[in-house]
């Protein structure tokens, strides 16, 4: 009877634990699913909620992210100037990863990775220089063609709600010219390593490494 008890109990802790093995792989599943479906969808919330806070990442999404906003983003640009650099942003997060395949997911040593297999946009490729070139043109033409119309806000506002209106007039423009050169860019092949850890009843990403 004693033999048959602790063999119940050998039993009973062994379905626990594979119960608990599986729990946790379909968890990092999750996990991995919510980060790649919320940048196939360019929702850059929803992509930061899947990630721990200072997650490590060498696909250079946060890299692109603070490059754009140290270049765009500063408040003399001006509202209509940061929103064009916002969506952007969002709609190149969107373009990043053409598809994805979940080829694995493991625990092992304690640590929590999935292997995933994506078709990812080939950043190495992308040369924003045109688009910088054809910004100022764009610029002499804009000034060129309503000249008059900016020395009138200028005499009226200053030079400095000037410039502000040239920018607020070209800012579509340029990155309407980045998301053309972004779009023509090829896609590569490439495997990744994706780490998860567990915050209370949530399942991050902490890191995102090329293999």
């Amino acid at each position: 009877m004693k033999k048959l008890a602790t063999l119940t109990l050998v039993l009973a802790l062994c379905v626990s634990m594979t119960g608990c093995g599986k729990n946790n792989k379909e968890a990092i599943k999750n996990a991995v699913d919510s980060y790649f479906t919320a940048m196939q969808a360019g929702d850059v919330q929803a992509l930061s909620a899947a990630c721990e806070e200072g997650y490590s990442d060498e696909m250079g999404l946060v890299e692109f992210e603070k490059t754009l906003d140290e270049s765009f983003g500063a408040d003399e640009m001006g509202e209509v100037f940061q929103t064009e650099a916002k969506d952007f942003f969002k709609n190149v997060v969107g373009k990043v990863i053409k598809e994805y395949t979940l080829v694995s997911a493991e625990e092992k040593n304690g640590e929590a990775y999935a292997v995933v297999n994506i078709k990812q946009l080939d950043f190495d490729s992308i040369d924003f220089s045109t688009a910088s070139e054809e910004f100022a043109l764009l610029g002499q033409t804009y000034a060129l063609e309503h000249m008059d119309e900016l020395l009138e806000v200028m005499q009226n506002e200053g030079e400095a709600a000037m410039q502000q209106k040239l920018t607020d007039a070209l800012a579509p423009q340029l990155f309407d010219k980045m998301e053309e050169i972004v779009a023509a860019a090829p896609y590569v092949d490439s495997t990744l390593k994706v780490t998860v850890v567990e915050h209370g009843d949530k399942w991050l990403i902490s890191g995102v490494y090329e293999q």
